[in-house]
């Protein structure tokens, strides 16, 4: 590799393919020849944040290796310094290691948990404990216990005192600071003395001077926290503050000694704080040990403490032999979302990389990903800092590359977002449009208002607004499931997901949890009826409001995971969808059905927000990652929450601290540094985050976007979009004019998802007892044609250059696929179908250059995804794969479509085949137009 590209830092704005561009490199480092060798694959380590997008990582990058399109060999070849047709050759070379080697493509979670695994008895840990575990009540219980009677009252009343507003919003305070190390120290409660004295001194001299309205407010003064309001509350006691202004002498002695004492109040009540976090933290270890269970953030915060014990220097080939293989290699996605714990926990492994270069066998190399401009978690303790950080002062070697072309969204979208976001957000680059593909296409940006009337019940003007442009889209052919709205808040979607509903418009499910998803319901109504005989009847009249008549069966109880599919399958419901993918992973974890059926009772795992087709409405947390075809910003409902928290923090990376600080208003008055530094770094960060999450929200957006926003508002019901009023001040976070620019485009067209996998015949009327779908039976037959189909499509894709072993690898990764829906007559009908037109292929298109599958082409304004597309000196051919003949009917006027882009792009004659079967022989049958 690159010596330059070794340690790299990649900062790629949003839609501009950072997740291809980790898979290249990991494809990269596995071809990396170094002294005639090539690397050991399970040593090159990826790291991202979810499961999702772990799977979504590691699909790609088998992807890029066993099919790269021509530009990913072409970022090979240049990464590697070798020719394409190096790089073809040691793909070719590296295939069978490459199948039979585990990547090691893991979560933050996941791989802290492997190493955990490993030295849990270091830790007093068996290697079996549960990870994600709820613990909360465990430490509670266990905190009591560790107090004596005197104890619990001295924390009752530090939390009163702290003004803490429960017990449980003081535990949770705890639990976020004892996931860092806090260096604990002793501070005695100040003396009010010095305060009152001064106080009576400004009193005697300002009675003097008062006018008689004014004297009031100096008899309200009962307890310390009352001189703000004398002193610096605008609002209040304005008669008194004339008097108190005109003794400057004693009003200077006064705010010194209230400066004195918030000085030693502030120092004494986080010190007592960080005794009871000393105790919490003791009660939560015990209810670790005592249960051999933790969250995620435990488990790190035992990997930080092994691999960061300053009494036990960090002994790397420890580790590594613990793990079974060096580390040579790290790549981490979404670097921005890192948080300081998960940074300090990695630092040793990275810094290892770094301190065995030049030195042992094989050079490692660090790449991270990631975009600053999309940093929205500061909640969860993110800091988008660190992107910045460990290149400029932990290691200077790592250089920083941009990805700048935006290849998600049209021109008018890229061209907005620019003019929106350039001046607002730091350092913001500009967006480049994807002149090969949509950048080339206009589509459509519209923002629009509704006037903000306070005394108007249920938002109808907002709704108003949003109706009409659901209706456009719905007007052009737009299918409710490409719609997506996006909010701010979760209550929001309950509050649009009514509305539209009552419309008549289908909305796709966002229950909040999994089991009350509609086809989980069904689901588990049915293994309710097949579990429990005697209530059957019950279940069956619920399962017949749908349209479904089943009757119970006996069930496998050893496999609750396949027990659940296949009562999916007789439903005919679409038992691939992503809520029913849940439903099976959490009932692999169960030993039985029945061990599962009593867990999913209490299991309160998210649905999945796009499951049943319809309109997609989604916070904008929640779209991070997404790519949305036509997309409805909504303005934000309310002003969101105060924050009313006692204590100001964050976490500072330079010395490795927390910088905290009581909440209390009248320090900012009093002039005390700590709470100006802390303050404005908070109020820096959340202003941030607000452009960010802006940002994310528009960047989302494929073919088209459309604002709504709020105009007169205020500080109760405050803009994202246009200036408002607050406290009598003008207020803005973007300032965005009414209008539209572009055109709009409708990009691909689909299908609506559907509760059910096809349309099912129809339901007999027939008693409850009988079962609706049999064997053999045309909605079963259609089923296994789907997936034929799409197992062949998935095959040819995957084979490579159609020699042996290209076919054997896109056999065995269809069966991995879909080998437990298609029997192995299916299986060798593919094999003898692929082989068929491998010979084909060689007879017929030799001699062409170029080979593309699944070429994507703009054209007319519209999308076009071809299946296969070859390139010779003067002459194209353009094959699209039908399963059989049938399937090809009714097609010719899409192909002489990709003809027509076809030839005007490529400026060659191009002829167009259906490439179809008859039983497993393949025939190019020729069209003429």
């Amino acid at each position: 590799m690159k010596e330059d590209k070794r340690f790299l830092a990649l900062e790629a704005s949003a839609g501009s393919g950072k997740t291809s561009s980790l898979a290249v490199r990991f494809v990269a480092l596995i071809l990396d020849k170094q002294n005639e060798r090539y690397p050991i694959i399970s040593n090159i380590l990826a790291i991202t944040f979810t499961n999702k997008a772990a799977n979504e990582m590691k699909e790609k990058i088998i992807k890029t290796f066993l099919s790269p399109q021509n530009y990913e060999l072409s970022d090979i070849s240049a990464l590697l310094e070798i020719s394409v047709d190096e790089v073809k050759n040691r793909l070719k070379n590296r295939q069978s290691d490459f199948l039979s080697s585990e990547l090691k493509i893991y979560t933050f979670d996941a791989f802290f948990a492997q190493i955990l695994r490993q030295f849990s008895l270091n830790v007093g840990l068996l290697p079996d404990f549960s990870n994600g575990e709820n613990l909360e009540n465990l430490i509670n219980q266990n905190l009591i216990k560790l107090l004596s009677k005197d104890e619990i009252k001295a924390l009752a009343r530090f939390i009163l005192s702290a003004n803490f507003k429960t017990a449980a919003n003081f535990l949770e305070v705890a639990k976020q600071m004892s996931e860092y190390d806090i260096e604990s120290f002793s501070s005695p409660a100040p003396s009010q003395s010095a305060v009152w004295q001064a106080y009576d001194e400004l009193k005697k001299a300002a009675l003097l001077v008062c006018e008689k309205k004014g004297v009031n407010a100096f008899n309200e003064v009962k307890n310390i926290k009352d001189f703000y309001k004398l002193l610096f509350d605008e609002k209040e006691a304005k008669t008194a503050k004339k008097a108190i202004d005109k003794c400057p002498f004693e009003k200077e002695i006064l705010i010194n000694a209230l400066k004195a004492y918030y000085e030693g109040f502030c120092a004494h009540k986080i010190s007592s704080f960080f005794e009871e976090l000393k105790k919490y933290k003791k009660a939560r270890t015990q209810a670790i040990k005592a249960k051999n269970a933790m969250d995620f953030s435990d488990v790190c915060a035992f990997v930080y403490e092994l691999l960061r014990n300053e009494d036990k220097k960090f002994e790397p080939n420890e580790l590594y032999f613990r793990l079974d293989g060096r580390i040579d290699d790290i790549l981490i996605d979404e670097f921005q979302d890192t948080n300081a714990r998960q940074f300090e926990t990695l630092l040793p492994l990275i810094a290892e990389i770094f301190a065995g270069y030049g030195q042992n066998e094989r050079l490692g190399s660090f790449f991270y990903v990631g975009d600053k401009k999309q940093s929205i978690y500061a909640f969860r303790g993110s800091h988008k800092e660190i992107f910045d950080y460990i290149k400029d002062s932990c290691f200077k070697q790592i250089k920083l590359e941009g990805l700048n072309i935006n290849r998600r969204s049209t021109a008018s979208i890229v061209d907005f977002v620019n003019e929106t976001f350039s001046g607002k957000i730091d350092g913001y680059k500009a967006q480049l449009k994807d002149e090969t593909n949509l950048g080339k296409v206009a589509g459509l940006v519209d923002i629009s208002s509704f006037e903000y009337d306070k005394n108007e019940k249920n938002d109808e003007s907002f709704f108003a607004l949003l109706d009409s442009k659901v209706d456009f889209l719905r007007g052009k052919g737009i299918k409710p499931s490409q719609i997506h709205i996006l909010c701010w808040q979760n209550e929001e979607i309950t509050y649009i997901k009514e509305h539209l509903q009552s419309r008549g418009i289908k909305v796709a499910s966002s229950a909040k949890e999994l089991k009350a998803s509609r086809q989980i319901q069904i689901l588990l109504a049915y293994l309710r009826a097949c579990l429990c005989p005697d209530e059957s009847e019950y279940f069956c009249e619920f399962l017949a409001r749908f349209g479904i008549s089943a009757k119970p069966k006996k069930l496998a109880f050893n496999d609750p995971a396949r027990t659940l599919k296949m009562l999916g399958k007789e439903l005919g419901l679409n038992y691939l969808s992503k809520n029913c993918l849940k439903l099976y992973e959490i009932a692999a974890s169960t030993n039985d059905i029945y061990e599962f059926f009593y867990k999913i009772q209490s299991d309160t795992t998210p649905a999945s927000d796009t499951d049943e087709g319809g309109v997609n409405i989604l916070t904008v947390h929640k779209s991070k990652g997404l790519s949305l075809e036509h997309c409805i910003v909504c303005d934000r409902f309310g002003k969101g929450k105060n924050d009313d928290s006692v204590f100001l923090s964050y976490y500072d990376l330079k010395s490795a601290k927390w910088q905290i600080t009581l909440n209390e208003r009248i320090l900012e008055f009093l002039g005390d540094k700590n709470y100006k530094n802390i303050k404005a770094k908070i109020e820096k960060i959340n202003d941030d985050e607000r452009l960010n999450k802006l940002y994310v929200a528009f960047t989302r957006a494929k073919y088209s976007l459309f604002i709504i926003a709020r105009n007169g508002g205020d500080g109760n019901a405050p803009s994202y979009f246009k200036p408002y009023t607050s406290g009598g001040q003008i207020k803005e976070v973007l300032d965005l004019k009414d209008g539209v620019r572009g055109e709009f485009f409708a990009g691909e067209t689909k299908q609506d998802e559907s509760l059910f996998s096809e349309p099912c015949a129809a339901f007999e009327s027939i008693p409850c007892q009988e079962v609706l779908i049999k064997e053999g039976t045309r909605a079963s037959a259609g089923l296994k044609n789907i997936y034929f189909g799409q197992a062949l499509h998935y095959a040819f894709e995957l084979s490579g250059e159609f020699d042996k072993k290209g076919i054997k690898q896109g056999l065995a990764l269809a069966k991995n696929k879909f080998g437990y829906l298609l029997d192995e007559e299916a299986f060798s009908s593919l094999k003898a179908r692929i082989t068929s037109f491998a010979e084909l292929k060689k007879q017929k298109f030799a001699d062409f250059k170029d080979y593309f599958k699944e070429q994507e082409l703009i054209f007319k304004g519209k999308l076009l995804r071809l299946d296969a597309l070859f390139l010779g000196e003067n002459e194209a051919v353009i094959l699209d794969f039908k399963s059989s003949v049938n399937a090809a009917k009714n097609s010719s006027e899409q192909m002489k479509v990709y003809k027509n882009a076809v030839e005007a792009i490529y400026k060659k004659q191009a002829t167009a085949y259906f490439v179809t079967f008859r039983g497993d022989e393949c025939y190019l049958k020729p069209l003429e137009f």
